[in-house]
C-alpha cells in the first residue's frame, strides 16, 4: 500500500484515472439523480445545500431545500432571520442546531465578504461549519472550478477499486484527495463529481454493491478479492 498518492503513483495509474472519470461521467448521463440544487448556478444556494447535506440523506434535504431558498433568498435575508424561523424550516432534517450555524455562516459572509460567497478554499474553510468537502463542492458546483470532491462515499469506491484500506477517521479523506482532484481535472468536472456520488449510491453501495453489473468489474480489485 503506498503511503501517499504522490505524482509517481498518479502517473502509473493514468489508465485507471481515465477509466474512473469516464465511468462517472457515463453514469451521470444515464442515471443522474434529480435534486433541485443541481440545476442552480448560485454559489449561495449550493453552499446552503451542501451544509444541509451533512449527515443527512439527499432525498430528505430535497424536500425542504426549495422552501428554505424561497424563504431565505439571499445572504442578507438569512443573516437577519430569527434563528427560530430557520429551525422551523429545517426541523424535518433533525439536527436543529444547524439553524444557529447557518445564521452565523450568513452573518460572516455578509460582514466579511459583502454578502458574496467566497471562492477560495482558505476563505470558505474559514466560515462556520464549512469543512474541506463543503468548500470543494461549493467551488466545483457553485463556481465552476475544477475541484475534486472527497467524502465517505467516494472513499468507498476508491478503496474498493484499488483494494487499499486506510485506517483512522479523517486520514482516508486526505489520502484520496489527490485522486479526486485528478479525476475532476476536466471541463466536465461537475458532471464527473455528481456522477461519482451517484455511482457510489447506485452501484458501489455500502451494502450489497452491484458488482455483477458494474462497468468497472473487470478492473476493480474488490470484485476479484471477494
Amino acid at each position: 500500500m503506498p503511503k501517499k498518492l504522490n505524482s509517481a503513483w498518479i502517473d502509473t495509474h493514468g489508465k485507471d484515472i481515465r477509466r474512473l472519470r469516464a465511468t462517472f461521467r457515463k453514469h451521470y448521463k444515464k442515471q443522474a439523480r434529480s435534486f433541485p440544487w443541481r440545476t442552480s448556478p448560485n454559489p449561495f444556494e449550493i453552499l446552503i445545500a451542501e451544509c444541509l447535506l451533512q449527515r443527512t440523506r439527499a432525498d430528505i434535504v430535497a424536500r425542504i431545500w426549495p422552501e428554505f431558498m424561497a424563504k431565505f433568498k439571499s445572504v442578507k435575508e438569512l443573516a437577519e432571520a430569527p434563528e427560530e424561523s430557520i429551525k422551523k424550516v429545517i426541523r424535518p432534517l433533525g439536527l436543529a442546531w444547524r439553524a444557529g450555524f447557518l445564521r452565523k455562516l450568513a452573518i460572516e459572509i455578509r460582514d466579511r465578504f459583502r454578502g458574496n460567497v467566497p471562492s477560495t478554499m482558505e476563505e470558505l474553510i474559514s466560515l462556520p461549519g464549512v469543512g474541506p468537502y463543503v468548500a470543494t463542492a461549493t467551488r466545483s458546483f457553485g463556481y465552476g472550478i475544477r475541484e475534486g470532491i472527497t467524502d465517505s462515499n467516494t472513499v468507498r469506491v476508491f478503496s474498493r477499486y484499488f483494494n487499499i484500506r486506510i485506517g483512522g477517521d479523517k486520514m482516508p479523506l486526505r489520502y484520496w484527495q489527490p485522486l479526486s482532484r485528478m479525476i475532476a481535472n476536466s471541463p466536465y468536472h461537475k458532471i464527473i463529481n455528481y456522477g461519482m456520488l451517484d455511482f457510489a449510491s447506485d452501484v458501489c453501495a455500502v451494502r450489497n454493491p452491484s458488482c455483477d453489473t458494474c462497468q468497472l468489474r473487470r478492473y476493480c480489485l474488490y470484485q476479484h478479492m471477494k
